[in-house]
């Protein structure tokens, strides 16, 4: 199997485990005399059965993430280096987003004057940048998902 259906096979776990779980939910509690659809007890076996399998795969994809290499650095380091990129275009997004809600700020004629401390320009061409940046990586990881084999 090939890391990437790997990936698309633990996506589907999870899936699996959370629909479990709200089956669970629906019949944890019924009003007194009523049978409950499904056993909790069965459900949460297959929970526990479920993760099992999550267990496995996570460890085989992890090994694999850790073992392959992409432009001499472990595969993991990637994945690391987009998921901080992402991160960072999300908190500098957060930044840029302030500066909208600053010029809903009004009052009439006394309205005070509000000034960028930093070029808003800048900081959209910085969050473009590290889109592209992520989406480069990105691409890259996912070409290489579909040549490891675990």
């Amino acid at each position: 199997m090939k890391l990437a259906e790997a990936l698309t096979q633990r996506k589907s776990i999870k899936e699996t485990a959370e629909i479990l779980t709200r089956r669970a939910q629906e019949d944890i509690l019924v009003e007194k005399g009523d049978m409950p659809a499904e056993d909790v007890a069965s459900i949460l076996n297959q929970i526990d059965t479920t993760l099992e399998s999550f267990i496995e795969l996570s460890y085989k994809i992890n090994r694999a993430n850790l073992e392959n290499k992409l432009e001499d650095k472990p595969l993991y380091y990637w994945i690391l280096k987009r998921d901080a990129l992402i991160l960072k275009h999300a908190l500098y997004q957060r930044i840029l987003d302030e500066t909208s809600r600053r010029d809903s700020w009004g009052g009439g004629k006394s309205e005070r004057k509000i000034v960028s401390t930093y070029s808003i320009k800048a900081l959209r061409k910085k969050i473009d940048h590290i889109a592209k940046q992520v989406r480069e990586i990105d691409a890259k990881i996912q070409y290489k998902n579909w040549q490891i084999e675990i």
